[in-house]
């Protein structure tokens, strides 16, 4: 951890830990292993452990204002209460191989799942309703700004959709993005 220009780093007290992400109140995650996750609400001096939902093997988590969610091999989970219980996704978003999660802002969630090919559904309450939201060859990543513009990283090039869902589908562009303070591209 840095809090300057890099040039003066502090060892978290973490071990064997993989991928870092945080959420909007500043929590930060980090996963150990396939089946639990640790959090740390004072910037990484110390930890505690969400088990994820019971017998399944988690490929990604994300969290928003409200709720914490995660992606397994059979399905989409959602917490209310910081990962003591989980509860799976239902109402549109089918059994399938998810390895992907990302949570927007107020209520949008979006999740890819592999069934044969790649399918992109997304939520606008919480992960309660769910609807196909298109597919292709969108698994490299997802990031969604403050107004729930997702952009989907892909072998094509980089996918984006605007947050009402409307007919005019994905719109391709080639090259790199980057996210400024305000969470512009």
């Amino acid at each position: 951890r840095t809090n300057d220009d890099g040039s003066s780093l502090t060892t978290l007290p973490l071990k064997n830990a993989g991928r870092l992400t945080r959420d909007r109140m500043g929590d930060i995650f980090a996963f150990l292993n396939s089946s639990m996750i640790a959090r740390s609400k004072d910037a990484g001096n110390t930890w505690d452990t969400i088990i994820g939902p019971t017998g399944e093997t988690i490929d990604d988590f994300s969290a928003d204002e409200k709720d914490y969610y995660v992606s397994t091999l059979t399905g989409v989970y959602y917490s209310t209460d910081e990962g003591t219980g989980w509860r799976r996704c239902l109402n549109g978003v089918s059994n399938g191989n998810y390895y992907s999660i990302l949570a927007g802002h107020n209520g949008y969630v979006w999740t890819l799942c592999y069934d044969g090919g790649q399918i992109l559904f997304f939520s606008t309450d919480y992960g309660q309703h769910w609807a196909m939201g298109g597919t292709g060859n969108i698994h490299y990543g997802m990031v969604a700004n403050a107004q729930n513009v997702v952009l989907l990283v892909s072998g094509d090039g980089i996918l984006f959709r605007d947050s009402s869902y409307n007919s005019s589908g994905f719109a391709s562009q080639t090259g790199l993005f980057a996210l400024d303070s305000s969470g512009g591209w």
